[in-house]
This record gives C-alpha cells, structure tokens and sequence, in this order.
C-alpha cells in the first residue's frame, strides 16, 4: 500500500548513481533518499556494469558522471545499452571534455545536468523520466530563474546550478531523433 502511494507521486523508483566523487555520490545518495528513491552508489563505470547486472529489475534510470577514470560515462552507458537498450540515462558533468550534450543525448541519454545542480532539480529530471507522460510547464524562482517543474518529454538537457550563467540558461529541448 506505501509503495504504490510512492509510485504515484514518482517516488519509489530505482536509481543508479555513477561517479568517481565520493562527496558528489554521498550527497546525491541522502538527497534522493530523501525524496523517496531507491538508490544504488557505483564510483566507476565496471562497478556500475557489477551493480546494474544484479538489480536490474529494480533500477529505472542511470545517473551518470561524463569524465572517470577506467570507464568513462559514454563507454559506460554503451556497455548497459548492450544489456538492455532502453535504458534510461541521466549525464551530469561539471566539465564536458571533448564531448557535446548533443552528443551526449545522441548515445542515449535522456537528460544532461551540469554540476553544481540542487539535489531538488536532481529529483525532480529523475522523477520526470520515470513518468514520460508528464506536461511541460516552467515557474520562476526568485534566485534562480527560470526552473524546470515538470517536462513534456523525458529528454531533456537540464541546467542547475549557481552561477548566472547556469542560472539563466536553463533549456528544454526535445530528444533529437536518430535515423
């Protein structure tokens, strides 16, 4: 009965988090906690293959670090295509390297999210692309500008963070389809 009231409010849902920053798994592990999220902590792209193979059933979405050593994210999020296909991937990164978020959204991934993020935008990206069908609409925040609330589609390329220019690019933009 709890469960199936988490559900329908978007909470309950399994979450892999991938990065080799112990602070940035730590705290995104409270954060989603907190918001009611299953959540499973890997701190490199053959942990997280380990992880996804044994609770596959149970993770929804990947939220995945871009640059770490071993593996990196885009590797990463090939080899879990190559155990399921769909699956659903979130990049975060503080630093793109040599990759785009077009890019990014063209391998797969249904959000890119530049750190530093607020673990609410976090949970809310995440919330939204276990619920696909979710409206698209945007609210004003006083101190952060224009905010995603809840998204048309579930690829997104998602902003959040604290300096203005983060601040006032916050965009929607729909999945680009592949050929």
């Amino acid at each position: 009965m709890l469960k199936d009231a988490l559900l329908a409010v978007g909470r309950g849902h399994g979450v892999l988090v991938v990065d080799d920053d112990a602070d940035v798994r730590d705290a995104l592990d409270a954060g989603l906690r907190r918001e009611g999220f299953a959540v499973w902590l890997a701190a490199d792209g053959q942990a997280a293959l380990d992880l996804y193979r044994d609770h596959c059933a149970t993770i929804d979405v990947v939220l995945l670090d871009v640059r770490m050593p071993g593996l990196d994210g885009p590797q990463t999020l090939a080899a879990l295509q190559q155990l399921t296909p769909q699956i659903r991937c979130c990049f975060m990164t503080g630093y793109l390297g040599s990759h785009s978020t077009q890019e990014l959204r063209r391998l797969g991934a249904d959000a890119v999210l530049m750190k530093p993020f607020h673990l609410s935008e976090v949970a809310r990206v995440l919330r939204t692309m276990t619920h696909p069908g979710r409206s698209c609409a945007i609210r004003r925040d006083r101190r952060y500008g224009p905010r995603v609330r809840a998204l048309h589609q579930p690829a997104i390329e998602g902003r959040c963070g604290r300096s203005a220019r983060v601040r006032s690019s916050t965009a929607l933009r729909p999945r680009e389809q592949t050929a």
